[in-house]
C-alpha cells in the first residue's frame, strides 16, 4: 500500500470515529432528555392526581405515579456502564451512574428494586460476590470468574441478602 493510500485510510478512519463519538454524546445527552421527560411526566401525574403513595417499584399499577423504566433499559444502561469501567460495578455504583444520566428507580427501597431488576437479567448479568455485577458471558481473570463459574439458579432472597452483607463489611 502507498503512502498516500495509508494516510488516506488513516485520516478516513479518524474522521469516522470523530463522527461516531459526536453520535454517541448526541445520542447520551437524548437518553438524559427523555429521562427528565420521563420524570416531568410522572411528576406532573403525581401533583394532578394528588397522590402521594409511593410506587413499589414493580408493580403494574396503571394508576402508580412513578414508573421504573423497563428493566431491558436499565440493563442496556448497565452493559454500557460495564463496558466503559472494564470490570464489575456495585449496585451503587450502577445506581449513582443512572442517577447522573437522570434515571431515577422508585420504589420502598429503590437498591433493592435495582438488584431484583439486575437479578430478572441473570441470562445477561451475573453478582460475583466481592466485586459486583458483570457480564455473565465475559470472563473477569481478577475475580477468578468464568463463564458458567457462577450458577444462574441462586434464589432471588439469598442474593439480596448476600448483597446487603457485602455492603455491610465495606
Amino acid at each position: 500500500m502507498s503512502d498516500a493510500a495509508l494516510k488516506n485510510a488513516i485520516a478516513k478512519r479518524d474522521e469516522i470515529a470523530s463522527q461516531i463519538n459526536k453520535l454517541q454524546s448526541q445520542i447520551d445527552e437524548l437518553r438524559r432528555l427523555m429521562a427528565r421527560t420521563e420524570q416531568f411526566i410522572s411528576d406532573w401525574q403525581m401533583f394532578a392526581t394528588g397522590a402521594d403513595k409511593e410506587d413499589d417499584g414493580g408493580a403494574e399499577d396503571d394508576n402508580s405515579p412513578a414508573r421504573n423504566i423497563d428493566k431491558l433499559e436499565v440493563g442496556n444502561y448497565a452493559a454500557e456502564f460495564l463496558e466503559e469501567a472494564c470490570k464489575p460495578l456495585k449496585r451503587k455504583e450502577l445506581m449513582r451512574r443512572l442517577n447522573e444520566m437522570g434515571i431515577h428507580i422508585y420504589g420502598k427501597n429503590p437498591d433493592m428494586v435495582l438488584s431484583t431488576m439486575m437479578w430478572r437479567m441473570q441470562d445477561r448479568f451475573v453478582r460475583i460476590p466481592g466485586f459486583g455485577y458483570w457480564f455473565r458471558d465475559k470472563p473477569y481473570a481478577p475475580a477468578k470468574y468464568t463463564p458458567g463459574s457462577i450458577p444462574n439458579t441462586l434464589k432471588k432472597e439469598d442474593a439480596e441478602q448476600q448483597e446487603q452483607m457485602e455492603e455491610l463489611l465495606e
